[in-house]
């Protein structure tokens, strides 16, 4: 792995609080059987003291789309540039770079993600905050929103900040549902 890949991998794992937010939202125990959809989004717009509900309505990765964090942040994002088509493998395993000490997702993208992600993360590069970040949704769930530093060329995106193993394996299981659905 060269070093720049290497610094974009840290940069896209560097996940923000927003990760930590976003674990509180509600879910039920029937969340861990649900085929959940893998998207990553450009961040547009981050408003504060807005009164704001889940769960949000399905929409169409072409469309833009707003999300939750908590009661009153909303979170504005535009069309996907990756989707769940594009993800190729989903493992959990041991964290690099900042999350070298905890358990992690990591998504593998196809060739044709790989490509999607390096285009939308060079095209947030050198934005000020929040139009330098990527928002990584899960079923809807605003599970992490990196700030980009780099374009990250290598098509991998490891999630943390996620609760322990038992939510990363749930998380894994998620994904993958939405892959052999597909």
């Amino acid at each position: 792995m060269t070093r720049r890949t290497r610094r974009a991998v840290l940069v896209l794992v560097a996940l923000t609080t927003v990760a930590s937010l976003a674990a509180c939202s509600s879910s039920s125990s029937s969340d861990d059987d649900k085929v959940a959809a893998f998207e990553m989004r450009p961040v547009l717009k981050v408003s504060g003291s807005v009164a704001c509900s889940q769960p949000q309505p399905k929409n169409q990765p072409t469309e833009a789309v707003s999300v939750c964090i908590g009661a009153n942040q909303k979170v504005d994002l535009g069309p996907a540039a990756i989707v769940t088509d594009d993800v190729a493998k989903v493992a959990v395993r041991r964290g690099t770079g900042a999350h070298k000490k905890e358990t992690v997702v990591r998504v593998t993208l196809d060739e044709d993600g790989r490509k999607a992600l390096e285009t939308a993360t060079a095209g947030l590069v050198g934005k000020a905050k929040p139009q330098n970040q990527i928002a990584i949704l899960v079923d809807g769930r605003l599970i992490a929103a990196p700030e980009i530093a780099s374009a990250v060329a290598n098509g991998q995106v490891e999630l943390g900040g996620l609760n322990g193993k038992a939510a990363a394996k749930t998380l894994a299981s998620q994904i993958q549902a939405g892959l052999d659905a597909g």
